[in-house]
């Protein structure tokens, strides 16, 4: 049995380097303690039952071993301590561990057939995955929710930052909404890719000895396999899948962030963060900061720099079982916790944002927002090609500007004048045809199309993703029985072999 000095193995006689184990082992030592503990547990149980089941090794052997894990579970991680260098990581010091309760004679058989880290990443990744996709639902959620009582808020919508067409503060959450519901998707792929059994491979071919690998994809609520054992070891798909599920919905979060934060200046005046997601000035006693914006930007960003860091840090690896892949875990795990988070907190900030509704309304009427809608009344009418038509109504905001007018200040005098100027002709338009182009209110009734902003389809648009999100939510509840089903399952192979 190896003692405090000593090693695992006969290969390495001498202790590690100070700097070697700070840097390295003894952080891994504690980010697998938080992280793998249980997983390690019933891989442990799940692995030498299935052996006994197999009549590979005794069933006595596996029953203590089992019976010893279960009273480990109890006592928690910290029963590992104290931290031996000498022991490398979380594996070496359970089984140190064991040898003291049950002898290598008994626990030894833990070692056979089998590599040390599958798949205790897999297992902690679909947790996280869990909660992510959970994330995404309830940010779904409070998006449809949100965008539901807002479909009759008129606002303007922007593009290059100028005003472009009418819509409603619904319909721009509803195009929130809609990409991050395909993300979920992203999620969910990623779920499946992960949630695949590894244990069994060997170190890369497998094994000599007849196990069952099924057998342990079903006790630890695995939903099949990585049938290729060298594959089990060097692919990092599953790792990589992780980061760039969540890459669009953190780029989403953080463009919509910025409208918001810019809607929130005292210039523009449309929206107003909650007071308890907003900040003060430690000089400026006037400041209200809508900063929960800035930091939401910030965060997601830093968010997608952790998932690109994933694919660049494995690039270079040899295909095989490699370092680089177990040090993986962690960045993977810290992007899925952090995209959750923001995925919740941009939620909440969105359903609790105060929103200047006379404000929003009184910029489209102002700001020529509706003068396409206008540009299509005068086609409608004239039946001029369409570029002519385009620089009649361009000549008419050309002569509004020139006057000091907005788009309230546009007559049919106008209007008219440009036909002449441009068309040879009056247009014919009278001033209430005029009034009602140019009303945002009718404007966004207008654009009853697919994907357009009237209340009407906006509604259909929210019903449409209520019914999606119903579904993925069934999904979810699967996944969740799928691992409660594998726990018991691995609790009565336990109580079976200990029989």
């Amino acid at each position: 049995m190896a003692e405090k000095g000593e090693t695992f193995s006969e290969r390495l006689r001498s202790g590690y380097d100070p700097l070697y184990v700070e840097t390295v082992h003894a952080k891994k030592f504690h980010e697998h303690s938080k992280y793998t503990f249980d997983y390690l547990l019933d891989t442990h149980q799940a692995w030498i039952t299935m052996l006994a089941e197999e009549r590979i090794v005794p069933r006595a052997s596996a029953a203590a071993v089992c019976q010893a894990l279960n009273r480990l579970r109890g006592l928690g991680p910290e029963a590992l301590l104290p931290y031996i260098p000498e022991h490398q990581d979380v594996y070496f010091h359970m089984e140190k561990w064991l040898v003291k309760q049950v002898g290598s004679e008994h626990s030894g058989y833990l070692a056979l057939g089998r590599t040390r880290p599958e798949p205790l990443t897999r297992m902690v990744l679909r947790e996280k995955l869990i909660g992510a996709i959970e994330a995404s639902l309830t940010l779904r959620q409070k998006l449809l929710d949100t965008s539901e009582v807002n479909i009759h808020t008129v606002m303007t919508g922007y593009t290059h930052s100028q005003p472009a067409q009418a819509t409603t503060f619904g319909h721009y959450l509803m195009a929130v909404h809609d990409p991050i519901a395909e993300d979920t998707r992203h999620l969910e792929d990623a779920y499946w890719n992960v949630n695949r059994n590894t244990l069994g491979c060997g170190a890369m071919v497998g094994t000599s000895f007849p196990i069952n690998r099924q057998r342990i994809a079903d006790l630890l609520g695995f939903d099949g396999l990585i049938e290729n054992a060298h594959a089990c070891v060097a692919s990092n798909d599953f790792l990589v899948v992780c980061g760039t599920a969540v890459v669009d919905t953190m780029v989403t979060i953080s463009r919509s962030a910025q409208d918001i934060n810019e809607w929130c200046s005292h210039e523009v005046g449309m929206t107003l963060s909650a007071p308890q997601f907003s900040d003060f000035s430690s000089m400026m006693p006037q400041k209200y900061n809508p900063a929960i914006f800035e930091r939401l930007r910030f965060y997601s960003s830093m968010t997608v720099a952790q998932a690109q860091a994933l694919p660049i840090g494995l690039i270079k690896s040899h295909y095989a079982d490699a370092t680089d892949i177990s040090h993986s875990m962690g960045p993977a795990i810290s992007v899925l916790e952090e995209a959750t988070k923001w995925m919740r907190l941009y939620g909440e900030v969105v359903r609790t944002v105060t929103l200047n509704k006379e404000r929003m309304l009184h910029m489209a009427q102002r700001n020529f927002c509706t003068i396409s809608k206008l540009t299509d009344d005068v086609y409608r009418r004239t039946g001029l090609p369409y570029r002519t038509v385009h620089g009649i109504v361009a000549n008419v905001v050309n002569q509004a500007l020139e006057a000091g007018l907005d788009a309230t200040g546009i007559t049919a005098e106008m209007v008219n004048n440009a036909g002449v100027k441009y068309a040879g002709k009056p247009v014919g338009m009278t001033q209430e045809e005029v009034r009602h182009s140019l009303d945002p209110i009718a404007f966004v009734e207008s654009h009853n199309v697919v994907g357009g902003p009237a209340p009407k389809e906006v509604s259909r648009m929210i019903a449409a993703g209520r019914q999606s999100l119903a579904a993925a939510r069934e999904r979810l509840a699967q996944r969740r029985a799928r691992l409660e089903e594998g726990k018991r399952r691995l609790e009565q192979a336990v109580a079976d072999i200990s029989r």
